[in-house]
């Protein structure tokens, strides 16, 4: 079963994970931020060889800092090589 934000853990996470991103002026839509947080806990069940929500609970509490991070790295990157001075997203209304 996949990991959805019904589940407590996943769902703190997910929303810290947007916060930080906030904090940078990003916003990318919920269904984006849960595919990068699991395929995170996917990778790391497969490691550990566990299920993803036992990985899920061993996950870290900078999880959402260091996925922030990790796409701030990769837009930095995709500018550098585009030549672009912003990134191209796309900008979402806030959830109500």
């Amino acid at each position: 079963m996949a990991l959805t934000r019904r589940t407590a853990r996943f769902n703190e996470l997910a929303e810290a994970f947007e916060a930080g991103l906030a904090e940078h002026d990003l916003v990318l839509e919920s269904d984006v931020v849960d595919q990068i947080l699991r395929h995170r806990v996917d990778r790391v069940a497969e490691s550990m060889r566990v299920t993803p929500r036992t990985a899920l609970g061993y996950a870290p509490e900078d999880l959402p800092q260091i996925l922030t991070e990790t796409v701030l790295r990769a837009l930095e990157q995709r500018r550098a090589e585009a030549g672009e001075r912003r990134p191209r997203l796309r900008v979402v209304p806030p959830a109500s």
